[in-house]
């Protein structure tokens, strides 16, 4: 049970959440058997304040129940099977009216996989489920977003078969890997069915006095809806490299028209890191990082989710001093957590569960120890956010000063501290909120024997 309450808004949310499972396992005649049952409950006020509207208060219980089946098999191979049921059940206070949600999903899998020889392996796997809508929505619940806005209305379906074969050749530091995917879906009332084929190439040694690692692969997708053929590429590059006092690294990743959850979307994007770090002396150095990602659904506008971050920092005996800076914008979902990525494709959601948002941070930070047994230490964060929902639009601002002084005195510790708070929502329609603290105390530890 946790309650919380958010400064700076009039709003305060809690969760209460009860866990009950049970699980076995056996081993019978070579086979590995397992099954079990697993029970949640749990109820939720999600305060809403980002997006104009009231808190939402939610009861969701599941009951999920489980079997599986391995044998080991000749060629060093291995399969295995499972299913699984899940009854999913919500009552939730949706804009003042009270609506329900009830769903069952059935999953079945199975895997295959041998090494017939040094070096190479191939393998299988098959999944089904009869509720695609209600799997999506599970994930969403996972990561805390408890109303399902919209009663499942289609019938929905996945099946997805999968052949993977991996070949390495040590000797020339190469690993290939190929990869079949075949999806059928119903989803929304229409049936989807694509092919991909992809094949993938890795290479990993020494290089100039560096190591080096890249990978690239092609991959071809082609969707039966409207006869589309896609060709997509996958690739990455790292490098670090020594440079006397100098350390240097670096990576890049690429990814067009890959393969998501829903057959029919596809994704692309990109990320990438660099550091540089110089050791002045033995107990000294400086170092700089920065990366950066985006993301987004292929031909899909307002779906990209973008991310970079700065960062310094610079040590010497007894001083130490930091700083970074980030920014980023993009398209989430407002849980009793905060805001979380979406971790489904975000067209499959309704708009009105979607929060589009944009900011950027940074902070300073000092540490020192100018005496024996004195640590001073210092941070200072500031962050500017807006956020758009259901058209409503939300600037926001939060910034905090820590300060902390310890002292070790042989047998005495002394610590003081300050801390100050300032956060506003202009939704809400309140002046900003200042919360401020400051503490002082001493210790002794004695030795009774």
């Amino acid at each position: 049970t946790s309650t919380y309450s958010v400064y700076g808004a009039t709003s305060q949310g809690d969760t209460h959440t009860d866990t009950l499972s049970a699980t076995t396992a056996y081993r019978v005649a070579g086979f590995s058997l397992n099954g079990g049952y697993q029970f949640n409950a749990s109820n939720t006020t999600t305060p809403e304040f980002l997006s104009g509207e009231a808190a939402e208060q939610t009861n969701s219980t599941s009951n999920s129940f489980f079997f599986g089946v391995g044998h080991n098999l000749p060629m060093h191979g291995n399969f295995s099977a499972s299913a699984t049921r899940l009854d999913l059940h919500s009552d939730y206070n949706d804009s003042g009216a009270l609506d329900s949600f009830n769903t069952n999903i059935n999953t079945l899998t199975s895997a295959l996989s041998f090494s017939p020889m040094t070096n190479f392996n191939v393998g299988a796997n098959a999944y089904y489920t009869d509720n695609l809508e209600g799997t999506l929505y599970n994930t969403l619940l996972t990561v805390g977003v408890t109303s399902p806005e919209t009663q499942l209305q289609e019938a929905s379906r996945d099946l997805s078969l999968t052949g993977t074969a991996n070949y390495d050749i040590p000797a020339r530091h190469l690993d290939f890997h190929g990869l079949f995917v075949r999806q059928q879906q119903t989803f929304l009332g229409v049936a989807y069915t694509s092919d991909a084929y992809n094949g993938t190439v890795s290479y990993s040694n020494t290089l100039l006095g560096g190591s080096f690692n890249g990978v690239v692969g092609l991959t071809e997708t082609s969707l039966s809806v409207d006869q589309q053929n896609m060709l997509g590429l996958v690739s990455s590059v790292n490098y670090s490299h020594p440079i006397q006092r100098w350390t240097v690294a670096g990576g890049f990743a690429y990814s067009q028209d890959t393969q998501t959850l829903l057959a029919s979307y596809t994704s692309s994007g990109y990320n990438y890191y660099g550091n540089v770090v110089r050791r002045i002396r033995r107990r000294s150095f400086w170092g700089a990082y920065a990366s950066g990602s985006k993301s987004l659904l292929t031909n899909q506008p307002g779906t990209a989710n973008t991310s970079q971050n700065y960062s310094t920092s610079f040590s010497i005996p007894r001083l130490s001093v930091s700083g970074t800076y980030s920014t980023s914008s993009g398209n989430a979902l407002l849980t009793t957590t905060g805001l979380v990525s979406t971790p489904v494709p975000v067209t499959a959601l309704p708009s009105s569960v979607v929060v589009l948002y944009n900011g950027s941070s940074y902070s300073a930070g000092l540490g020192s120890s100018p005496i024996r047994g004195l640590t001073v230490s210092a941070t200072y964060v500031k962050a500017l956010s807006g956020t758009n929902s259901n058209s409503v639009v939300s600037n926001n601002n939060t910034e905090n000063l820590f300060c902390l002084v310890m002292y070790h005195f042989r047998k005495l510790d002394f610590q003081a501290g300050y801390s100050r708070l300032d956060q506003g929502f202009s939704v809400v329609g309140t002046t900003p909120t200042r919360e401020t603290s400051f503490f002082v105390g001493v210790s002794r530890w004695f030795n009774f024997f």
